[in-house]
């Protein structure tokens, strides 16, 4: 993503890590929720309740310590905040699988065949055939997403519009 910015190839990028170097601009577009994804019928369901500032049903993560896990690869950014979690709450979790797809994991937990952990806007995005169940976890867990742009670069109407209208449909 910094390589096609840097040369020209991109105007914008969306991010939910700062990119290596000083050579960019970030204006914030929302602060996401890191959600914990099951099968619809997962037992760590008749734990849940209901908190203040959880875009889902929260549930103890210590529920979950003796499943498998489908993970994203550690340098991205909802595996980072995840594996911060699991280290507070001293869990080492059984990896079955790593990905760089959200998406991909979702499905398999919507299968009953791990667990994962997904950001909640990318929850919201796609259509499954075995819906999955999202909790919250943690304090929860937040990350925030930003557009991108090379520093020194025109941030004109059009990409001010379409950066009110990234933030709009993120909400």
């Amino acid at each position: 993503m910094a390589g096609l910015l840097r040369a020209g190839q991109a105007d914008l990028a969306m991010a939910s890590s700062v990119l290596p170097g000083k050579d960019f601009v970030y204006s914030h577009l929302v602060r996401d929720e890191v959600l914990l994804g099951t099968r619809n019928n997962h037992p760590v369901g008749e734990h849940a309740t209901w908190k203040e500032n959880c875009a889902a049903p929260w549930v103890d993560i210590n529920r979950v310590c003796n499943e498998d896990f489908a993970l994203l690869y550690p340098y991205q950014q909802t595996r980072v905040l995840s594996d911060a979690l699991l280290l507070r709450e001293r869990i080492t979790p059984n990896v079955c699988m790593q990905t760089r797809s959200v998406l991909t994991t979702i499905r398999l937990a919507s299968t009953g065949a791990a667990v994962c952990f997904a950001p909640w806007i990318g929850t919201r995005s796609y259509r499954f055939e075995e819906s999955p169940a999202f909790y919250s976890v943690g304090d929860p867990i937040y990350m925030d997403v930003n557009c991108v742009r090379l520093r020194g670069t025109e941030a004109g109407e059009e990409l001010a519009v379409f950066m009110r209208l990234l933030a709009d449909f993120s909400r």
